[in-house]
């Protein structure tokens, strides 16, 4: 019998919506335009916005968003699958009683998975019609667990067409499936030039955080030498402060 894993509600509830994230409609159109994909990834390295967008999404998406960041500790199988149903239960409350059941007698992640995954898998077919939304956030962290790759890669194979899984990453994940899934033309998503911010959203930026209205030589400037990185723009601030 496997040890009740005890779980943070933190990790499973949508982040709030901070007044300083800037509303990318670019990007909020786009993901409209791929709701009807399986698997969406957000791929591109720290620091370029992926969770505030996703938050934004979230908060004013019309179907219902289930939500995970993800840590270190979630590399373990049994707590990734246990925050996996948390996060599905939190949003679908009459969603979770088999799943869990089913984990708790688990003993070996690499015989039960399947019998994990066909659970969960089934139960959300039995009880949740309408299509969602389950955000990963921070899906590098976990990606390096063969056992999870493998089990969140069946999940998306196996799950019905109302489900969409957006995965951000700074990494390009590696599921077994992806080649069969991009076949199937049930994959898309936003990579770094696509997240880069592009000069009226530097300039739209700066208006919202800093109350600095810039010139068009100085947001080209910005542009070429941040290449769009939201982190950068903001170390940038006090420099362009100066110069107004």
């Amino acid at each position: 019998m496997s040890v009740e894993i005890p779980l943070s509600r933190t990790k499973i509830v949508i982040p709030a919506h901070r007044p300083q994230i800037l509303h990318r409609a670019r990007l909020l159109v786009h993901f409209d335009e791929l709701l009807d994909k399986k698997l969406i990834l957000l791929t591109a390295p720290a620091g370029y916005g992926k969770t505030s967008l996703l938050v934004d999404f979230a908060r004013q998406s019309e179907m219902p968003v289930c939500w995970l960041s993800l840590d270190p500790l979630d590399k373990d199988p049994q707590r990734f699958s246990a925050y996996l149903i948390a996060a599905l239960a939190e949003r679908f409350h009459n969603f979770g009683k088999r799943s869990r059941s089913v984990l708790r007698s688990v003993t070996s992640f690499e015989q039960d998975s399947e019998r994990l995954l066909s659970s969960l898998v089934n139960e959300l077919n039995d009880l949740v019609d309408e299509h969602f939304v389950l955000v990963m956030d921070d899906y590098h962290l976990v990606d390096s667990t063969a056992s999870i790759r493998d089990m969140l890669s069946r999940f998306i194979i196996l799950a019905g067409e109302n489900c969409h899984l957006i995965l951000a990453s700074r990494r390009l994940p590696t599921l077994p499936d992806i080649t069969l899934l991009v076949a199937r033309q049930q994959v898309s998503g936003f990579d770094l030039e696509e997240l880069a911010f592009r000069p009226d959203e530097i300039r739209a930026l700066f208006e919202k955080d800093y109350g600095i209205t810039l010139d068009e030589a100085t947001i080209e400037k910005l542009a070429h030498q941040t290449e769009g990185w939201v982190t950068g723009l903001h170390l940038s601030a006090a420099e362009v402060t100066r110069g107004v």
